[in-house]
């Protein structure tokens, strides 16, 4: 509606611009920080310290325990490495195959162990 009235009033139509930006890497809902040089992955870092921070610092979207995580599964919507990809992969029938993949994964893997 604005976009329609602003004109008849003088002004210029406005715009509006959606950008994504890119998570934090320990949680979903967290600030980067430059204090924090674990909290994103800088275009100076190398192969190694990528590797290092996606390995250790990003969040998963395990549950909090192997009940839970048994009985709900991996909630993909919070997991920092899947949410990457959604960037930078531009295949989306790939995105959703390794989603699917993972979310497979991490259920055998919430498995208890019944061999032991």
């Amino acid at each position: 509606m604005t976009r329609d009235v602003a004109p008849r009033i003088g002004n210029h139509k406005p715009a509006l611009i959606e950008s994504s930006f890119f998570p934090v890497l320990q949680v979903e809902t967290g600030k980067m920080s430059a204090s924090d040089p674990n909290s994103a992955i800088y275009v100076t870092d190398s192969g190694k310290d990528i590797n290092n921070k996606i390995n250790k610092y990003a969040f998963s979207g395990g549950q909090d325990s192997i009940e839970n995580h048994g009985k709900y599964g991996a909630n993909l919507e919070v997991d920092i490495p899947i949410t990457y990809l959604g960037f930078f992969l531009e295949d989306d029938a790939e995105l959703e195959h390794i989603r699917k993949m993972v979310d497979a994964f991490m259920a055998i893997r919430s498995l208890p162990n019944k061999f032991n």
